[in-house]
């Protein structure tokens, strides 16, 4: 019986601490994914602004009188990232060659930024590798409607969200850029 305690306490101690540091790990990785999301939307409205500052109106503002969701993703010249990542061409001096939004490369299509090398396409993928949803104010009224209460949030150009882990937005898990 004495040799069962011995042998029973070590075992049991061990596997309580094994399940506390399981835990504490599980917890830090979902406050480093929540922290690189806000990063990344910090970094979108960054570039938005600067985009603004520049050429007068929201990227992809010509195509649109009303505001408008855009993602983080799709391929071809007419994408939000396209416009903010990609180099502008070399008529344009102020901004030859710059990029308005650098993130760092995506690893597995999740948490990070998918571009080729002449910089014609780009994508940005959350940290559970969903596209970021941004909502512009492509009606230049600075006032944006909340997407889920549908109330109105003045003096901003543009909201941006994360569906979260669970990929669907809507959800109590989505990470907000105005919250």
């Amino acid at each position: 019986m004495k040799i069962a305690r011995i042998i029973l306490f070590p075992i049991l101690f061990l596997g309580s601490f094994a399940v506390a540091l399981f835990w504490a790990d599980l917890k830090a990785a979902k406050n480093r994914d929540r922290s690189s999301a806000r990063d990344a939307m910090s970094k979108l409205h960054l570039a938005c602004d600067d985009y603004y500052e520049e050429f007068q109106q929201l990227p992809l503002g010509s195509t649109s009188n009303t505001d408008e969701v855009q993602l983080t993703t799709g391929k071809g010249n007419n994408t939000l990232m396209t416009a903010i990542c990609a180099p502008v061409s070399a008529t344009e001096e102020s901004y030859k060659s710059r990029n308005l939004f650098v993130f760092h490369e995506a690893k597995d299509g999740e948490n990070g930024l998918l571009r080729n090398k002449d910089g014609s396409y780009a994508e940005l993928f959350d940290p559970w590798g969903s596209p970021y949803h941004l909502l512009l104010d492509y009606d230049y009224n600075r006032q944006l409607k909340d997407p889920l209460t549908s109330e109105i949030i003045t003096d901003v150009k543009v909201l941006i969200w994360s569906p979260g882990p669970d990929k669907k937005p809507g959800t109590d898990d989505d990470i907000h850029s105005w919250k």
